[in-house]
This record gives structure tokens, C-alpha cells and sequence, in this order.
């Protein structure tokens, strides 16, 4: 979404995923990086 003040909103978007297997230390809304290349 963009605002009209202040250029794009940073939150304009938003993913959901569960990992593939369990993470040590991965908690709700933390943030993650992805890796596309590794794909």
C-alpha cells in the first residue's frame, strides 16, 4: 500500500511459512532471511 505523507508503507506485504523441519530458538513473528539462490 503507499501512503500519500510518506512515499511506501514498509509493511505493504506479508508471508506466511512453516519451516520443513523444527528450528532451535525460531519463535512467532521473528523475522527470517531467505536465500532464493539455494532454492
Amino acid at each position: 500500500s503507499t501512503r500519500q505523507s510518506s512515499g511506501y508503507d514498509v509493511r505493504s506485504f506479508q508471508v506466511k511459512a512453516k519451516p520443513a523441519r523444527p528450528i532451535e530458538g525460531l519463535r512467532p513473528g521473528m523475522s527470517v532471511l531467505f536465500d532464493w539462490s539455494a532454492r
